[in-house]
């Protein structure tokens, strides 16, 4: 009797990987995370507009610190918040003494209507005698900064992964 050979599929790997596939796929994978992540952070970062956002007068009856964030309490509405204020801001024992003193600000906000606690995410707050507490400048550099460091970080893996794969 004639035998014939099975026909070998082409392996990349020679026979040293059991499941070369998988291996492919897991390699694409972490690709494209890493790229994925590194998109989402940079769209992330990006200023908000100042069409986007919603503009109030109004003072805020208390305040309490949490972690880093500055939650402001105004009359009859969803708290506010203020992300790492101690360092978004250039002075906020000058702002923490004026809401106490019942000072009226400017707030510029987006509402984040989140199921257990809906909130505004403030972007900036002038008080009406024009003295700017918080700019949309140091908050988009803020958030540049986190990113920027993310960013590096995927940016490190992708890079280590395109020359492990090369």
């Amino acid at each position: 009797q004639k035998r014939t050979a099975k026909r070998k599929w082409y392996d990349v790997f020679d026979g040293h990987v059991s499941s070369p596939g998988e291996f492919l796929l897991i390699y694409v994978m972490i690709g494209a995370i890493s790229i994925g992540a590194m998109i989402m952070l940079v769209v992330a970062s990006t200023p908000k507009a100042i069409e986007d956002l919603t503009y109030k007068t109004l003072s805020f009856e208390r305040y309490e610190v949490q972690d880093k964030n500055l939650r402001l309490y105004a009359e009859t509405e969803p708290y506010y918040i203020i992300p790492a204020y101690g360092e978004l801001m250039t002075n906020p024992e000058v702002f923490t003494s004026a809401v106490a003193n019942g000072a009226t600000f400017v707030v510029g906000c987006e509402y984040y209507d989140e199921a257990d606690t809906p909130h505004y995410g403030i972007e900036s707050i002038v008080g009406t005698d024009g003295i700017v507490y918080l700019s949309m400048d140091d908050v988009h550099e803020y958030r540049w900064g986190e990113a920027r460091i993310a960013i590096g970080v995927f940016g490190f893996l992708a890079v280590f992964w395109i020359a492990y794969v090369a």
